[in-house]
């Protein structure tokens, strides 16, 4: 869970909660407005939720269903508590789920590589995509969920089991449209095109009304999360 205390995000939200997968390189993140164990574990249970969805094109591409066993962080207070002496909430979670979980910490930093990585690049690109944009630090929420997405649908390295292809497209994932990418912040406008009908020659035909929408500024793709 990562947060930045100098940026005031335009709906409230202060932290990020992300998820990587370790073999794709997969990101997911949802936002959090408190660290209490009951937010976490609900920005936990909208990982799962976003698991299940996404587990049918993953069987579609590659004959597996895909499944989270070991869930590997580093030691955060809303996650467990120290040394496991009481449970929390999330921790009661964890072990009704059976799933497995490994701690890091500063004797072992790099069992947690691949996220802290993403954390970096996440607010390196997210910052200078503000600088650009021309847009206010309240954004920068907007701006990380624009990041992922293009994370999601463009190559690289961390994806190891596809080589390097855009982890959306290797998973199968609808979601993958890499004509869509545009930059943040760019002008953008809404489609306002209604159907109409027109008869010519005897016979219905439908058509779009040939006018401009609302003009606007892009800020995601309607496929990012929420706390």
């Amino acid at each position: 869970i990562g947060r930045d205390a100098h940026r005031l995000n335009r709906k409230g939200y202060k932290y990020v909660m992300g998820f990587v997968c370790r073999s794709t390189g997969y990101i997911f993140r949802v936002y959090l407005k408190d660290k209490k164990a009951s937010s976490v574990l609900r920005g936990f249970r909208a990982f799962e939720s976003k698991l299940e969805s996404i587990a049918p094109y993953v069987e579609a591409e590659h004959g597996y269903w895909p499944k989270m066993v070991t869930l590997v962080s580093d030691v955060e207070g809303s996650e467990t508590t120290t040394h496991g002496y009481t449970r929390s909430a999330f921790d009661a979670e964890m072990v009704l789920k059976r799933y497995r979980r490994r701690f890091t910490g500063a004797d072992n930093p790099s069992g947690n590589g691949k996220i802290e990585i993403s954390w970096k690049k996440m607010d390196q690109t997210s910052a200078h995509n503000l600088a650009e944009s021309g847009l206010s630090e309240e954004f920068y929420i907007d701006a990380v969920s624009h990041q992922t997405h293009h994370h999601n649908c463009l190559p690289t390295s961390m994806n190891k089991l596809g080589q390097g292809t855009p982890p959306a497209e290797w998973l199968g994932l609808p979601e993958f449209r890499p004509e869509q990418l545009a930059p943040f912040g760019c002008s953008a406008w809404l489609p306002a095109g209604k159907t109409k009908e027109v008869v010519s020659g005897g016979e219905v035909h439908r058509g779009k009304r040939r006018r401009r929408g609302q003009r606007g500024v892009h800020i995601g793709y309607g496929t990012d999360t929420e706390g």
